[in-house]
């Protein structure tokens, strides 16, 4: 697998690297939390499990507090979403819970 978006990103092998700019990638296979301390997320990519799932996402270090987006992933697919602008800003912490889920790549940048 391989990609090239304006030359900075390149996918290999399952290998994510990223070169030229401050997008961190972020992958995980269970609930977690992805990131600690103030990040804008820009996207993510997920695999969806055997029947349909969701990933949820808090402004947090755990599953407490409003969830911050809600997204349904598809039995067997690998689904991605772009997220324009500046992305969606959390300042405590991205806290991803995965269900019927089997892999989530974040892109998020430092700071926010």
């Amino acid at each position: 697998l391989m990609a090239n978006l304006e030359g900075r990103t390149r996918v290999t092998k399952g290998t994510l690297r990223i070169t030229g700019n401050d997008v961190n990638a972020h992958s995980t296979a269970t609930t977690a939390t992805v990131y600690t301390g103030r990040t804008r997320l820009k996207g993510f990519t997920a695999e969806g499990g055997s029947s349909d799932g969701t990933i949820t996402v808090y402004d947090n270090t755990s599953a407490t507090g409003t969830a911050i987006l809600i997204f349904g992933i598809e039995a067997g697919t690998n689904q991605s979403l772009a997220i324009p602008d500046a992305g969606v800003l959390f300042k405590t912490g991205l806290h991803a819970v995965l269900s019927n889920v089997t892999r989530m790549t974040a892109f998020t940048t430092d700071g926010g």
